[in-house]
């Protein structure tokens, strides 16, 4: 119990089983026998993510690039947590500088892509989200992302042949907790 990588592993285990809480108080524990660990850092962060506690996954994320400035993952998680707390140009300046530590993170692409779309720099967001596609042509919210951005540039065609590739890739529903069936967006964008 007094290793961080097996508190680390039982974390892992507990968040699997949706015990999120008690996955983070594990990684706590690590921490405080490693303090220097970048990953459980990395892993705090994650799970304050995934509790919605963005400010303080935006610490740890923190922390684990100071231990770690070549993480890229980290740099990624800042990116989410400054998007969630609306702070798009952050985040995009923190998704770039996941990019530049692993050019090949189609996620981190992805997700600069959506917030540059937010941002009404349609352009520039489709060209990331064209390069998240060509890194990883199995992620359907890449293209889900790319088709709300075709929207935007009126490119109704491309959008709904877009959405059809996120459903085949096995998204059902319109990412965002609104329960929207996919099929529902389809027809409104073939429309």
């Amino acid at each position: 119990a007094g290793d961080p990588r097996f508190l680390i592993q039982e974390a892992l285990l507990r968040n699997s089983e949706g015990q999120t809480q008690q996955a983070l108080q594990l990684v706590g524990q690590a921490i405080k026998i490693d303090p220097v660990d970048s990953t459980a850092f990395w892993w705090q962060g994650h799970f304050y993510y995934m509790l919605s506690d963005y400010n303080k996954s935006l610490i740890a994320y923190s922390r684990s690039l100071e231990l770690d400035p070549k993480n890229s993952g980290a740099a990624e998680g800042k990116g989410d947590a400054l998007s969630q707390l609306n702070r798009s140009s952050e985040a995009i300046s923190w998704y770039s500088e996941a990019i530049k530590l692993d050019p090949t993170n189609s996620s981190a692409f992805r997700e600069r892509g959506r917030e540059k779309t937010l941002l009404k720099q349609h352009a520039a967001g489709l060209a990331d989200l064209n390069k998240a596609i060509q890194i990883d042509s199995s992620d359907p919210y890449s293209y889900h992302n790319r088709a709300m951005t075709k929207t935007w540039l009126d490119d109704f065609a491309g959008a709904c042949k877009d959405i059809k590739k996120a459903k085949q890739l096995g998204l059902n529903e319109v990412p965002g907790g609104s329960k929207i069936p996919i099929d529902k967006e389809i027809a409104e964008v073939s429309t």
